[in-house]
């Protein structure tokens, strides 16, 4: 987690409760503890309260400003973004099929090998770090909640077959056309044939769903080999931080199309904090 992205205030609140390591008792909030003191004294005599309350304006002026400090809240905040990462990530694969696991693996292969490589070309950094910021994260973790979108709308299509809705619409309209328009049984029948008619929309619209998922799939999977090979073929500093800008701009065409997706996608997880660096897929064994 990159230190802009905390404020003084974040840096206040970790300063309270931060855990200190005592002898034979672990870590304790020795902060919190140290007013409890001033607080049970203070029924004593009133002074230490006083006391208390300058030793927390102190404390809590100094520590957070400590450009060490700073550091240590920022790295340990960065853990646990990554673990929460770490933690729906492997949640979600292990909901998907092993081809499916597979496939996440290879694209974040493909990741790991990028920063690699953008480690090795120094002079083309400025390009490297938006990718490093998160892009390449970002577009793992919609590859991955692609994937879970992918197997769904199958499952559902496997559920029912188009062909058997068509034909079980096709027997109501026969049964219906030979029934009183106003009577009980038409009535009955054309509901049941507004039921059908609908699960058939939702069909198509699925199936439509399904091409559109694949394709978002394959684009980003492209876009991936695309930066690799631009840092692979590329040796001009200057050139590759202005191919790398445009792979960026066609990362975020991709968010783009997701936000513009919204309903056909709604199966999609809520995205988590994007760690600082980009996972390795995990296959379930």
């Amino acid at each position: 987690m990159e230190k802009a992205a905390l404020s003084y205030w974040d840096y206040v609140k970790a300063a309270f409760g931060w855990p200190v390591k005592l002898p034979l008792m672990g870590a304790m909030p020795l902060n919190k503890l140290i007013l409890g003191g001033f607080a049970i004294l203070g029924f004593g005599h009133p002074a230490f309260w006083l006391l208390g309350l300058a030793y927390e304006t102190a404390y809590l002026v100094w520590l957070p400003g400590n450009p060490r400090f700073q550091r240590l809240v920022q790295a340990t905040m960065a853990g646990q973004v990554e673990e929460q990462w770490e933690e729906r990530e492997g949640q979600i694969l292990a909901r998907l099929t092993r081809d499916a696991q597979l496939r996440y693996k290879q694209l974040a292969d493909r990741c790991q090998q990028i920063l690699r490589a953008g480690e090795s070309a120094a002079s083309a950094m400025a390009g490297m770090d938006q990718l490093k910021a998160g892009d390449l994260n970002h577009m793992l973790w919609i590859f991955l909640n692609l994937l879970l979108t992918r197997q769904r709308i199958r499952e559902n299509l496997d559920k029912t077959l188009q062909e058997d809705l068509q034909g079980e619409i096709d027997k109501i309209k026969q049964k219906l056309a030979r029934e009183k328009p106003e009577s009980a049984v038409a009535k009955s029948l054309g509901g049941t044939l507004e039921i059908q008619q609908r699960r058939l929309d939702n069909q198509a619209k699925a199936s439509e769903g399904l091409r559109v998922t694949e394709a978002e799939l394959y684009r980003i999977e492209k876009q991936i080999a695309l930066i690799q090979e631009e840092i692979g073929v590329c040796k001009d500093p200057q050139v590759l931080s202005t191919r790398l800008d445009g792979v960026v701009k066609s990362l975020q065409e991709t968010n783009q199309w997701m936000n513009e997706n919204v309903q056909l996608l709604s199966t999609l997880e809520d995205e988590p904090p994007m760690p600082g660096r980009v996972t390795r897929g995990k296959v379930a064994e």
